[in-house]
């Protein structure tokens, strides 16, 4: 868990971004986007980490 959560560190100090999903004020996601461009053109975004809590899983969360 202290490796992952260091990788998360990682990306955010060297200008990634982290994302939270929240309904309500219940917390039920997050993503991580890595600051490193990527793709043919240089214009995409890798992302790192994401996760829904169970009960908002396959509800569109992600996509949104």
């Amino acid at each position: 868990m202290e490796q992952l959560l260091e990788r998360f560190r990682i990306e955010i100090t060297e200008g990634g971004v982290a994302y939270g999903a929240f309904e309500n004020e219940c917390f039920i996601g997050f993503s991580v986007l890595g600051q490193k461009l990527r793709g043919k053109n240089k214009n995409r975004l890798q992302i790192d980490l994401m996760y829904t809590t169970k009960n908002f899983r396959r509800k569109g969360i992600g996509k949104q």
